[in-house]
């Protein structure tokens, strides 16, 4: 009797052989273009091709659920394949260098790491607002510093400490996700759920000194915790899932939302009663427990900075719009299209199912305030941690769930959830992925980072005497010597608390000591630093060094700097020189600028500047501003009797018409051989000079030495 054409055993060898092959034929065509998703993509219909040819050429289906069983499985090792060598990819091409690099790669990890260290050296990192120094800020809650500081203890100072508690949040991801899908779908979903989320660039998160991953990381525990309960009586996962999402609080404050999301979810679900009373139970005792430690330990101050100083944040209108929000979601969508696509259908899988796991209905409770946490400017890739993640394990799930648990029997399975399934699959893959042997992989820090950071301790060494620098760049020098001579600021931070009134900068310590030209060196680390701290800065501080991304500033050589915030006739000195206004007329104050009170006729603002010894050079630095035709400033340098040294004039079209006068600052400089000058202001129009406290008039005298002649 004759044999169908496609007779043979499911079970046996050659549906195996079929299955090798069929994945070794993806993998070579996906070698040979570069690319690994489209070879799936093109190969998703061959199941159901080959049920059509079953039917046609055979009088049985059996022969055709024999091959298409094989298809399936060889796209499934062939996506395991993929998967597995993106994760290579990425550990050799960022990831491991990112990890084991003695520099920050994220302008805010070196404050993360530094706050662990501080932590474990006894320092609180939640103090009140305007202290001295450290002018310490904290965004987020302490989970993230708390493991850092034990971790500190083995590592020592420097970033890997921080590093290593966000890869401990990462770690606890893949093996919830790896659970999670398990329960889903089997072990080789569980697998693909882990491996598609550690190719995304999210996952980046958990290489990189930030709290993300181990609020995250715990929250997804605690869901697998609740999953797990589900199918194995007792109580004990059910307190455990809501301990572990109590611990999730306590790392970040998008998870807030999430742990009363969970509380009422517990409702929603059909579970015993003690089951919903143990994870209640777990929810709201770890979560006191845990706060009241974390009020004992750290004080009032760490509600004030992790509660009232975000809900403050939120308030900022140039910094919040729903066009940021709109962009990010739009370039998040781009990059993980067919991630979200699969997603989308294991949504509607459970929609048909009528049933929605825990970490799908998260995650939708999420969504809304994902979207007002991405209207903030600074928004990162670190708010689509969780949506990374459950996409992941949804699109997995899906592909377990149509193909049988995957690791069951596929011979029952209709060929069209066959092909959905590898369309899933499709979805899980990130299409470029270049090969790499293990040997491969960067084992030992990037020398060009080593080297950096000795050039830039060994700056910093060369310098005598204070130093005021940004948390964020202060990470090299913690456990050093030069530490004890740092005076560090929060520059996001700082920023953030006097743009919102909470402590402002123009009468904060650290302003003084920049006037007053008290530390040696000013350091900006190439991060976060205000336009206004700039400004500052620029006015009493010059460049001096430069090495890799750290800025060094030195204070400016003039014997006397004297700012002047506002035009009244309070005399104001510096370094023994005076400036005091001489002659004043047509001048009206609006606040911020100075304009002449009657257009049709000139301001005059003449200073006198008087000192100790003989200037030889001295400078005027000021900030005008020309809105309309016609308008002119002109400023004259003279020596007390009359002689005119330096005259500037600007007019209409010298400046941009937009923006403010300070973006338009410009100095006159002159050499008045004198212990006195004059400096005088004529406005014509409306012109206008600003000036305020932090942008002030700056009259500056360096005196000639003692002995020069010349």
């Amino acid at each position: 009797m004759p044999q169908p054409r496609f007779a043979f055993a499911p079970s046996g060898l050659l549906p195996a052989a079929t299955a090798a092959v069929f994945a070794l034929v993806l993998a070579a065509s996906a070698v040979s273009g570069g690319n690994w998703r489209e070879p799936l993509l093109l190969a998703a219909p061959l199941p159901l091709l080959a049920a059509l040819l079953g039917r046609i050429h055979a009088r049985t289906a059996r022969p055709a659920a024999g091959l298409d069983t094989a298809l399936v499985r060889g796209g499934l090792l062939y996506g395991l394949l993929a998967l597995a060598l993106a994760a290579v990819d990425v550990l050799a091409q960022v990831r491991l260098a990112e990890l084991l690099s003695p520099l920050a790669s994220n302008p805010i990890e070196g404050r993360e790491a530094l706050k662990g260290w501080l932590l474990a050296a006894g320092h609180t990192i939640y103090p009140r607002a305007e202290p001295a120094y450290p002018r310490l800020i904290t965004l987020y809650p302490p989970l993230y510093y708390l493991v850092a500081a034990a971790l500190t203890t083995v590592t020592g100072p420097g970033l890997l400490a921080g590093k290593l508690a966000a890869l401990a949040g990462g770690a606890l991801m893949l093996a919830s996700l790896f659970g999670l899908g398990r329960l889903a779908g089997g072990s080789l979903a569980g697998l693909l759920a882990a491996l598609a989320f550690f190719v995304t660039p999210e996952a980046g998160n958990a290489f990189v000194c930030k709290p993300d991953t181990l609020a995250v990381g715990c929250l997804l525990a605690g869901i697998l915790a609740f999953e797990a309960g589900r199918r194995n009586p007792g109580t004990w996962l059910f307190l455990a899932s809501g301990a572990f999402v109590a611990l999730a609080y306590l790392g970040k404050q998008q998870i807030w939302p999430l742990a009363a999301a969970f509380g009422a979810a517990l409702f929603a679900y059909r579970l015993p009663g003690a089951a919903r009373r143990a994870a209640l139970l777990g929810l709201f005792a770890a979560g006191v427990g845990l706060a009241l430690a974390a009020w004992a330990v750290f004080g009032a101050d760490i509600a004030r900075q992790t509660i009232l100083f975000p809900q403050a944040m939120t308030g900022l209108g140039t910094d919040n719009s729903a066009a940021s929000a709109l962009s990010r979601v739009q370039a998040y969508g781009a990059g993980h299209g067919p991630l979200l696509a699969a997603y989308a259908g294991w949504l509607f899988l459970c929609l048909l199912r009528r049933r929605l796991p825990l970490a799908d209905l998260l995650l939708l409770v999420y969504v809304p305030f994902l979207w007002r946490t991405l209207m903030w400017g600074g928004s990162d890739t670190n708010h689509f941690l969780l949506v990374s993640a459950v996409a992941s394990l949804g699109a997995a799930s899906l592909a377990g769930s149509l193909a049988g648990s995957l690791a069951g029997s596929l011979a029952t399975v209709p060929p069209v959830q066959k092909a959905v399934a590898m369309l899933a699959l499709a979805g899980l893959i990130p299409a470029g992925i270049s090969l790499h042997r293990p040997a491969a992989l960067p084992l030992s820090p990037p020398p060009a980072a080593v080297a950096e950071a000795a050039a830039v301790r060994a700056a910093l060494a060369a310098i005598p005497g204070p130093v005021l620098m940004d948390a964020e760049g202060a990470y090299l020098f913690a456990g050093r010597p030069d530490f004890a001579r740092l005076r560090l600021y929060d520059a996001f931070e700082t920023d953030m608390y006097d743009r919102l009134g909470l402590a402002p900068l123009s009468a904060s310590p650290m302003a003084a000591d920049i006037v007053g030209r008290r530390v040696a060196r000013f350091v900006d680390s190439q991060v976060f630093i205000s336009r206004k701290l700039t400004a500052l800065v620029a006015l009493y501080y010059e460049p001096a060094e430069r090495v890799g991304r750290y800025a060094f500033y030195r204070p400016r050589p003039d014997t006397g700097r004297i700012a002047v915030p506002v035009a009244d006739r309070v005399a104001r000195s510096d370094g023994g020189w005076t400036a005091v206004v001489a002659e004043a007329r047509n001048s009206r104050n609006w606040g911020s600028y100075i304009q002449a009170d009657d257009p049709k006729a000139p301001l005059v603002l003449a200073y006198a500047v008087t000192g100790p010894a003989p200037a030889r050079t001295a400078s005027a630095s000021y900030c005008p501003r020309l809105t309309e035709p016609g308008q002119r400033v002109v400023v004259i340098a003279a020596t007390a009797d009359g002689r005119e040294l330096a005259r500037a004039k600007h007019e209409y079209g010298d400046f941009p018409q937009r923006g403010e006068g300070f973006d338009n600052r410009v100095s006159l400089d002159f050499a008045p051989d004198a212990d006195r000058f004059t400096v005088t202001f004529e406005l014509h129009g409306a012109a206008q000079l600003w000036l305020d406290s932090v942008q002030p008039l700056v009259f500056g005298a360096t005196e000639t030495p003692a002995g020069d002649g010349n």
